[in-house]
């Protein structure tokens, strides 16, 4: 939650052309990969809740960066909800729009949205320097400095 909200207000004060940008080897565009981790995050809380209906709706090109900042805080705080509560030998099960079901240990699932995460933040951090912005510098350090040492 953290990370993604960071990245989020870092990226707030950029312009609609910066937030398009794009490089080769990432996602898509800064604005387009914030959709995909949170959505991704979405999906992952999704799967642990085996609440009934569709999955949430992926965030388009034209969401707003508060309102994933909003969707960021929600799925991060529930993230670190299960955490606190999991029994990682659980396997979940959930049955996808295609027809095929998907299953996984929540354990495994968890490690998914830590590395996703760091993944595409990793690429938009580098989109950032690419930009000549400095990125906001996503470090277990500072983490620890901000969150945990507090």
């Amino acid at each position: 939650r953290w990370s993604n909200l960071l990245l989020i207000d870092a990226c707030a004060g950029l312009d609609a052309e910066q937030l398009q940008y794009t490089a080769n080897g990432t996602f898509g565009s800064i604005h387009a990969t914030l959709g995909h981790i949170v959505s991704a995050e979405e999906f992952y809380i999704f799967v642990v809740s085996e609440a009934e209906g569709e999955r949430p709706a992926r965030p388009d090109g034209n969401i707003a960066l508060s309102e994933l900042r909003s969707r960021a805080e929600s799925s991060g705080n529930a993230l670190l909800q299960l955490a606190t509560t999991v029994d990682g030998s659980e396997k979940l099960h959930r049955p996808l729009e295609d027809g095929s079901l998907f299953s996984i240990s929540k354990e495994a699932l968890l490690l998914q949205a830590i590395h996703h995460g760091h993944e595409h933040r990793t690429q938009i951090e580098s989109m950032l320097g690419q930009l000549g912005i400095d990125p906001p510098g996503l470090s277990a350090w500072r983490y620890s400095a901000e969150v945990l040492e507090k």
